[in-house]
């Protein structure tokens, strides 16, 4: 699987160490791009990696770069999710261990998850706040509330299911008040990058499209 992927990381790789300008001015983008491209792949912790480094790399100062930040965010709340749904598949898969060890297999991998959609409902949080117009933040994070609502229905906790209920509610209308078919264009630097929604393994994703073709007048 990861080599029928080297083509697409390929093209994702920023393997330039001092690049020439406008060129530097992309390496977020790039770096958003190869962060999906190791998603797809299944390669959780690379992609993760290559979303920070696009939280470190993209500037706050300005309106584009916080729209890029909640971008990167996003994207990294979904491989949170992602690495969840992964050690829930795991434990399900543990059936020939001893009782006491599968009852404290269990114990790990159940605050495991609890981590993850923590760690994903705070970049959500912060995603939103960055870009109030991030529909796909808001459109994730009411499935994760309305997740919880039917777990805790099945638990039998039937009162604390309304609250998530209404919360998952709100952020849908949120979504719905989005004109996300609007393309987000960036200029970084002489090129023009546009900002797409992308779906990797059934969940939708940020990503970036470009012409590298002509740079600055010259041909690379």
């Amino acid at each position: 699987m990861r080599h029928a992927a080297a083509p697409r990381l390929a093209t994702c790789q920023p393997t330039f160490s001092t690049p020439p300008r406008p060129l530097a001015d992309i390496r977020p983008y790039v770096f958003l791009n190869r962060g999906n491209a190791y998603k797809a792949v299944r390669c959780l912790a690379e992609a993760a990696t290559c979303y920070q480094h696009v939280l470190d790399e993209a500037s706050l100062s300005d309106s584009d770069g916080r729209v890029l930040h909640s971008c990167a965010l996003l994207n990294l709340a979904t491989v949170r999710e992602d690495e969840r749904r992964t050690q829930q598949a795991r434990a399900s898969r543990r059936t020939r261990a001893s009782p006491s060890a599968l009852a404290a297999a269990r114990v790990r991998s159940h605050a495991r998850r609890r981590c993850h959609v923590s760690q994903a409902l705070q970049n959500y949080a912060a995603a939103l706040a960055l870009n109030p117009r991030n529909h796909l933040a808001a459109k994730d994070r009411a499935c994760m509330h309305l997740r919880h609502a039917d777990r805790l229905l099945k638990a039998g906790a039937e009162p604390a299911a309304p609250p998530q209920h209404e919360l998952s509610f709100n952020l849908f209308n949120r979504t719905l008040d989005i004109d996300w078919q609007l393309p987000k264009i960036f200029q970084a630097a002489e090129l023009v990058v546009r900002l797409e929604v992308r779906t990797v393994r059934a969940i939708e994703i940020w990503h970036c499209t470009f012409n590298l073709t002509h740079v600055g007048g010259e041909l690379y």
